[in-house]
């Protein structure tokens, strides 16, 4: 037991001091200690950081195109990975009920602070990111169908009456043939908070966005 103990900390020094090999994480398992690593573990801290800020109506997919560098250290630099430069991609999966808490400007603001300190230069106009939408296609996997009025019989402005358990996801769904389109309903309707959407209530249905 103690020759295991003593190569597992071994293992972390060598991982820690070079940079390169293997490291023992705090919870005891022992990982990979590489540019792949390095970037899967930003990607988590990020995801996770978004997390709290979008709220409970969407999560965070994030890819960083380019792998970092090990830099050993030097007067302006702890040792560890960095970035010479970053292609950050976000996507925002969205359930379809309600809104994300926060809007692309302050998701982008807050994921070039985040990188910032992981950029060799610490300049973060280095940094270049985007934000797209997407709905989560597992939970509209099964929503339950509902009848909309036949397209020949809809031109120009309609409207729906709201039935019980419908969500704007559904209807956009119904209406426009996908989900991911339920945000348009909301200029028609500004009257409407979509957590408190309820049966009775009359909603215009807009024409369907451009894709």
């Amino acid at each position: 037991m103690r020759q295991c103990l003593f190569a597992l900390i071994c293992l972390a020094t060598i991982g820690c001091g070079s940079g390169r090999g293997f490291t023992v994480t705090p919870d005891g398992r022992l990982v990979d200690n590489s540019a792949e690593s390095a970037r899967e573990h930003a990607v988590a801290n990020l995801a996770g950081r978004l997390r709290r800020e979008l709220g409970r109506h969407g999560r965070a997919e994030i890819a960083i195109a380019e792998l970092p560098e090990y830099v050993a250290g030097d007067r302006r630099l702890e040792e560890g990975w960095y970035w010479k430069r970053a292609t950050v991609t976000v996507e925002i999966v969205e359930d379809g009920v309600g809104r994300v808490a926060i809007d692309d400007d302050a998701i982008a603001t807050l994921v070039r602070a985040r990188m910032r300190e992981a950029l060799r230069s610490g300049d973060d106009d280095r940094v270049t990111i985007s934000v797209r939408h997407a709905v989560d296609g597992a939970r509209f996997a099964e929503l339950r169908p509902l009848t909309a009025p036949p397209r020949a019989a809809t031109v120009g402005k309609r409207t729906y009456v709201v039935q019980s358990g419908d969500t704007l996801a559904d209807i956009s769904l119904a209406f426009y043939g996908s989900a991911r389109h339920w945000r348009a309903i909301l200029p028609a309707n500004p009257w409407l908070d979509p957590e408190m959407m309820k049966p009775g209530d009359v909603l215009v249905i807009p024409e369907q966005p451009a894709d």
